[in-house]
């Protein structure tokens, strides 16, 4: 079974085709070995490229009844495009899907010129070559930045997200933990143009794997995306949080989905000056479903101060306590002062004394996510620097001091969002080296007090430990626990714990996970009694305390010493003590975990290459059966911290889980 699944993956990208028509006369391009080759279509001057934009695969739950994902129609050159799913099957037993939702949609016109379909073909080329796992490194690359690309373009052209659609077909018995290709035949027909009717077949990957509701660790685990937007921000995202909850977050195993929608003073399409993007403008609605149908209810006039009150009870509103539990937050922006010839650049080459060449910050804009907001700040809007965005470290220490006077605790806390984005990357890290001493921590791009870091987030390929935002957070941890002043881990309890987020990007959909630990049994959490602002608060005091696991498809796994799992901060641990330790694994797909337990990090500093696990073993692992290792190993004194890793070599397409340090000292 698994050697034929390996084989009709590698074959996959064979049947996946779009239609390129002419103005007139239509071909049908395959997109599969020959363009992975390097061919072309021939050269024409106005190309129509016509085809339908889905997720390369979709984790659902194998108990699921529906797989839901988004689809985007989108078209180049001259015609108006109508799109609907005509049919739909699994590769593997040629089973046909009856009573999918057939949806009629104009297609979205991405472009107009001969570079902008060769752009779209080229970038879809790589994701089928990503889905074979056949990319380089350089091809990696080439992929995320294509994506953004076409994304940005996207939303240009469809700003509030019109065309981004769900196709819901009814879940079929199939094996959970390993991978199903599923072929979905659509028909393209021009308006009022009887004889343009063309059908095209596009492959996507579903991916039945066990996703429990919650994972029992003395407390509960749940699964969170904590980096999502709606319309009152982001185009190219659904209308309402219900379409949100309903086709990204459903039957994916999610419990908490935090919403970060924009907040900025350079366009309205921020949540600062959305009009709450409800007509009428100016007037602020609540969103309510009322049998599959959103009614929309007045609110109040349409203020910045409204627009959050409005944002926080449409938050609520769509919450279901059983289900999945929305917050709000939000996602600002930071920018470094501009360099004297008022160009930005995010990073430049710099010779050190002993002829070593690094790259370092220079200037940019980073974006941080802000959890636990309990009041909209207006001085957000006024305090910036550049550009209309904020200082780095004003827009963390904005963040971490938000809080209601009627609610003195301290429940916000903030993560770096997509630091090694090619686009909004963070460059400004306590490890980053200064380009005039070459010594650490001694720039004024320096910024601390964040409490998370995103390992996956958005169009990304890369998942390994020396991934670029992996080395980021690898070296950060490596800094502030053996290197900077005033030990702030161990007396200020501020770490970058790991985090994920989907950045709701229509190409992958949701497909990240952040296990979150919340102090309570699943009985607790689902009880009808229990309000949501507790859920909301247990959460918050989760993130801002660094409790949560990253995992790119829903596994889970994790260390503890002593009884204390991920997150923990331990002081006065004996000399030469031994540590008891305990590894669980509850995989949600099957396949060969490749666990290793790192002690720190290497002393060299050298993030492109692995650290030495303290503990490693390779483990045959089942979707959904938990795997228990106990071991000791001898504390060494001082400030340390330890980490785990694991890879899981699945079929098809692995599994991978990070987990926030446990750190451990001898000094009081």
């Amino acid at each position: 079974m698994l050697a034929v699944k390996g084989q009709n993956l590698a074959n996959s990208v064979k049947k996946t085709a779009v239609i390129v028509v002419l103005c007139g006369f239509a071909v049908t391009l395959v997109l599969g070995v020959a363009l992975a080759a390097g061919s072309r279509t021939a050269e024409v001057s106005e190309p129509e490229l016509v085809t339908v934009l889905l997720p390369d695969w979709s984790t659902f739950d194998h108990t699921a009844k529906e797989w839901i994902f988004t689809a985007l129609p989108l078209q180049v050159g001259c015609g108006n495009w109508q799109v609907r799913l005509k049919d739909a099957k699994i590769r593997e037993t040629g089973m046909k899907i009856e009573h999918g939702e057939q949806v009629w949609r104009d297609a979205l016109v991405y472009g107009d010129s001969t570079r902008e379909a060769r752009e779209l073909e080229d970038t879809l080329t790589l994701r089928l070559r990503n889905l074979q796992g056949q990319m380089s490194a350089a091809e990696q690359s080439g992929l995320e930045r294509g994506l953004r690309q076409a994304y940005n373009r996207i939303r240009e052209r469809d700003p509030q997200g019109r065309n981004v659609f769900g196709i819901r077909l009814p879940a079929q018995p199939v094996m959970s933990g390993e991978p199903y290709l599923l072929d979905l035949t659509f028909e393209a027909q021009k308006k009022a143009v009887l004889a343009s009717l063309r059908t095209f077949t596009v492959t996507k990957q579903v991916w039945p794997v066990v996703l429990p509701s919650s994972i029992s660790d003395n407390s509960i685990w749940l699964r969170a995306d904590l980096h999502l937007h709606s319309r009152y921000s982001d185009g190219g995202s659904p209308r309402h949080l219900y379409a949100i909850r309903d086709i990204f977050l459903a039957n994916r195993g999610y419990r908490i989905a935090y919403m970060t929608d924009h907040v900025g003073v350079n366009s309205t399409n921020h949540l600062s000056r959305s009009q709450c993007l409800c007509p009428p403008q100016g007037q602020c609605f609540l969103h309510f479903q009322s049998h599959g149908v959103i009614v929309n209810i007045p609110y109040a006039p349409c203020t910045v101060v409204n627009t959050w009150s409005c944002y926080v009870i449409n938050t609520q509103q769509v919450s279901v306590p059983a289900g999945i539990s929305f917050f709000p937050g939000v996602e600002l922006s930071a920018a470094d002062m501009p360099p004297p010839s008022g160009v930005r650049s995010h990073s430049t080459l710099v010779t050190l004394p002993d002829g070593t060449i690094i790259t370092v910050p220079r200037d940019g804009e980073g974006h941080a996510l802000g959890y636990g907001i309990t009041v909209f700040p207006i001085n957000w809007i006024s305090r910036r620097t550049f550009d209309l965005s904020h200082g780095p470290q004003d827009v963390i220490d904005m963040l971490n001091e938000n809080t209601n006077t009627t609610q003195p605790v301290h429940r916000s806390s903030v993560s770096i969002a997509h630091p090694s984005s090619p686009f909004y990357d963070w460059p400004w890290f306590a490890h980053v080296i200064d380009p005039v001493t070459g010594l650490p921590n001694t720039t004024n791009r320096i910024t601390h007090r964040y409490r998370g870091m995103e390992l996956m987030s958005g169009v990304q390929t890369n998942f390994s430990l020396t991934s670029p935002p992996m080395q980021k957070w690898r070296a950060e941890n490596r800094w502030l626990v053996h290197f900077a002043v005033g030990r702030p881990v161990f007396t200020q309890a501020w770490f970058p714990s790991v985090r994920t987020g989907s950045d709701l990007d229509p190409f992958n959909s949701s497909k990240y996970y952040t296990h979150i630990l919340v102090p309570m049994t699943e009985a607790q959490w689902n009880d009808s009694a229990r309000t949501w602002d507790n859920r909301r608060q247990m959460v918050d005091n989760a993130l801002r305390n660094g409790r949560t696991i990253a995992s790119l498809r829903g596994s889970w796994g994790r260390v503890s010493i002593n009884g204390h799992l991920p997150g923990a901060i331990r002081i006065g641990q004996t000399v030469n003590s031994t540590l008891n330790m305990e590894l669980r694994l509850m995989p949600s797909v099957n396949g060969t975990a490749q666990v290793r337990l790192f002690h720190g990090d290497r002393t060299d500093g050298n993030m492109s290459l692995l650290p030495t696990p303290v503990f490693s073993e390779n483990i045959p692992v089942t979707a959904g059966t938990q795997v228990t290792r106990p071991f000791t190993h001898t504390f060494p004194g001082g400030d340390q911290y330890y980490w785990l890793f694991v890879d899981i070599i699945g079929v098809g397409l692995n599994d991978v889980i990070y987990t926030t340090p446990i750190f451990i000292s001898s000094t009081q």
